[in-house]
Formats: structure tokens, sequence, C-alpha cells
């Protein structure tokens, strides 16, 4: 399995300015958060659009979903 910083690397070096900003507020629910973003390069549209879904126990992230918007 790869690391999350050798996945992150690959992902910045397929999109390089690329920016992900978040694109809403981040709800909780007890060990569950979630929030919306936004992957743009530049002042160009949105790329990519999604939710990102944590589950957080001890203050610590156990899981982490990432789903993405269909086009």
């Amino acid at each position: 399995m790869r690391s999350t910083d050798t996945i992150v690397d690959a992902l910045q070096a397929q999109a390089p300015g690329a920016r992900i900003a978040r694109s809403g507020p981040i709800q909780v629910a007890q060990d569950l958060v979630t929030y919306s973003w936004t992957l743009t390069v530049g002042d160009g549209p949105a790329l990519a659009t999604g939710r990102d879904v944590l589950i957080v126990r001890d203050d610590e992230v156990v899981s982490l979903h990432v789903v993405v918007d269909a086009p």
C-alpha cells in the first residue's frame, strides 16, 4: 500500500497548481465528520467536486472515504 504522502505527491504531479478548497461547512455527528470540496487550477472552473467522510476516534482519523461527484 502506498503512503498518503506518496498519493498526494502523485496527484499534485498530475495537476500542477491544483488547489483543493472546502466548499461547504464541516458537519459533525458523533464520530462522523464530513465536508464538501472543490478542485480547481488557478482561476479556472472546477475540475472535480466531492465530499470527504471521516471517522474520528480519540482525536485520530481512523477512516477516510473520498466521494467524487459524477461529471
